[in-house]
This record gives C-alpha cells, sequence and structure tokens, in this order.
C-alpha cells in the first residue's frame, strides 16, 4: 500500500526505461505520502482501448489509478495526482503526429477497515 496501476492504449509503445519511470513513480508517491518505499506496489499494463473526440480523430491514453491508505489530505493527493501525470505525460509519447495523447490520474482512498495485508502490521 500504496496500489498504482498504469494503463495506457494499445498504439503507445512503453518508455524504454520503464523500469526508471516506475522508481521515480515510487520515489515521488513515497515523499509526497510518507509511505514506505517497500510498501509501494505498481502495475503497468496495455489495453485495446481508444478514444475517439468529436471530430474523429483517434487519440492515446495514458491513466494512473493510485489508491492510498485514507488519512492523507486532499491537498497531498491532489499533488500526487499532478506530478504522477506530468511524471507519464514526459515518459509516454504519442503514436503519431494525428494523435492527441491525454494523460489523466486519479488519487482514491482505501478504508483502512476493509483493506487486508500480509503479514499483518505492515500497511501505511
Amino acid at each position: 500500500m500504496p496500489h498504482i496501476w498504469i494503463e495506457y492504449s494499445n498504439d503507445l509503445t512503453p518508455p524504454a526505461d520503464l523500469d526508471d519511470v516506475l522508481v521515480e513513480l515510487h520515489d515521488v508517491t513515497s515523499r509526497v505520502t510518507a509511505a514506505p518505499l517497500a510498501n509501494i506496489k505498481s502495475r503497468v499494463s496495455s489495453v485495446d482501448a481508444h478514444v475517439w473526440d468529436g471530430d474523429g480523430r483517434r487519440q492515446s491514453m495514458v491513466h494512473a489509478d493510485v489508491a492510498l491508505m485514507e488519512g492523507r489530505t486532499t491537498e497531498a493527493k491532489a499533488e500526487l495526482a499532478h506530478l504522477i501525470m506530468d511524471l507519464l505525460a514526459g515518459a509516454f509519447e504519442p503514436a503519431s503526429a494525428d494523435r492527441e495523447l491525454q494523460v489523466t490520474a486519479e488519487v482514491r482512498d482505501i478504508e483502512r477497515a476493509t483493506y487486508a495485508k500480509q503479514p499483518e502490521g505492515t500497511i501505511a
């Protein structure tokens, strides 16, 4: 905990330095949330989905969904969302000039009472 899911449309090529991007993502998350690095889990997956705007232009997308143990301020969660969005926007490139890249991030709370983890005592 925290958990980070990154999804990107399959028309994008993941950055060659994806491991480095994830390390930076973990560092930023730890710095903003005070979560121990050992507790941060991330995963990245390509999705077979594309977004089309109203003009018929094909768009590419990258989205980060971050789940944190409740207790962080709204300001801290908003800061983390913007830092992650900026990091991902710099890491992924549109597949071609005719595609717009949309990058989004959402940071949400997980209720401590409904979250389970082993070994016990390692929730941050």
